[in-house]
């Protein structure tokens, strides 16, 4: 006889104190939930569908590579001859309640989207710029690892690098300005 969700989730509520070792519960947020059952480079590929599809969904006409290539994501703006290019980063919380980045290779990407998956708050996604990555890292003195730099960081307007991040909304915040002064 096959075990069914149904059976799991009855289960569950006989049990009024039952303790889970994850922070992710469908019952605090769903989005969260289901992208937490997934492997990291899973929940990764994901994520850049969905950012795809949201940059779509501001006029931003792009494209999504395999999980192989050096970007994620490559959109063109007018006056500049080569695309642009998008690297996305997702993370689950840790047990110290922030959110852990690996592989950050800044000259690999023109953009970076920091996707933070929150227990409580769902998929939250803010996007910066190498240039600012890249004077986060020198003012913390982060050194280079052989697979790229690694951030452990909420990803809120002001975190302890001092690198602003931008609303998914916001995107491209400096594309708009080159497309215009070029």
């Amino acid at each position: 006889m096959k075990t069914t969700l149904h059976d799991l989730r009855y289960a569950e509520q006989q049990i009024p104190n039952l303790k889970r070792e994850s922070s992710y519960t469908a019952k605090k947020n769903t989005v969260s939930f289901e992208l937490s059952l997934h492997s990291s480079k899973d929940r990764g590929e994901i994520v850049e569908h969905i950012i795809s599809r949201k940059l779509k969904q501001l006029g931003i006409e792009n494209t999504t590579f395999d999980h192989n290539a050096p970007y994620d994501i490559a959109f063109s703006i007018k006056n500049k001859k080569r695309s642009l290019r998008i690297e996305v980063k997702s993370s689950l919380m840790n047990k110290y309640f922030t959110w852990f980045y690996q592989n950050i290779k800044p000259n690999n990407f023109d953009y970076i989207f920091f996707s933070q998956v929150d227990p409580i708050k769902g998929l939250l996604i803010q996007w910066t710029t190498r240039r600012r990555i890249m004077d986060g890292i020198k003012k913390s003195g982060l050194k280079r690892n052989a697979n790229g730099y690694s951030l452990s960081m909420k990803i809120t307007k002001t975190n302890k690098y001092g690198i602003k991040m931008f609303d998914l909304e916001d995107f491209p915040h400096e594309s708009k300005k080159i497309a215009c002064n070029s």
